[in-house]
């Protein structure tokens, strides 16, 4: 049993809280893995160090765009690796409409893990957008086995996006990355 996330690019504020979740995971244990589109985008000034990082990895070769001051990802290789990897629960982070997050979340591969959906501001994420977009990402979020926020949300993130019936995994705001891990690897895989 394992627990993959997929994100964007590796940051330094989620690669502390990624290597604080792999020990949480250990200690559970479950393996941990995370799948990065990219070693970084073009308004990230961050350096790329594997060797700093103590959670397994892999930066998915791919197509990366900007458009419109949105970067998009392509990895046409996230669905073998899932499949190599075979989570039993992936956690998709960040942002819900890049094509690699939306290939990753149609649950094509077996055996299908449950998919939960971490936005970076989960009171951005639900902001009323109408239209086709809007259709299209309330159909997509709502494919989700759940959601993962903070408990200083706005109180109207667990019925926007939930109706209700899914499952809300909310973690406290704070610094100590590891209650953090501790508290989602427990609500994930309850003994």
């Amino acid at each position: 049993m394992s627990l993959v996330v997929l994100t964007n690019i590796p940051t330094p504020f989620r690669t502390a809280l990624f290597d604080a979740l792999a020990e949480a995971a250990a200690r559970a244990g479950k393996r941990f893995h995370v799948l990065y589109c990219a070693k970084t985008e073009p308004d990230r000034h961050w350096s790329y160090d594997a060797s700093k990082m103590l959670h397994a990895h892999t930066v998915l070769r791919g197509f990366h765009r900007s458009l419109t001051g949105i970067h998009a990802h392509l990895n046409p290789g996230v669905l073998a690796e899932l499949n190599r990897l075979k989570p039993d629960s992936l956690i998709i982070v960040g942002s819900w409409n890049t094509p690699t997050m939306l290939v990753a979340g149609l649950n094509i591969y077996s055996p299908a893990p449950r998919r939960f959906y971490w936005p970076d501001q989960a009171s951005c994420a639900v902001q009323p957008i109408g239209g086709l977009i809007g259709l299209l990402r309330r159909r997509v979020l709502k494919s989700y086995d759940g959601f993962i926020t903070s408990q200083d949300e706005s109180p109207g993130f667990e019925s926007e996006l939930t109706d209700g019936g899914k499952a809300v995994i909310r973690l406290a705001r704070s610094a100590d990355v590891m209650v953090s891990a501790r508290t989602l690897v427990s609500q994930l895989y309850p003994r």
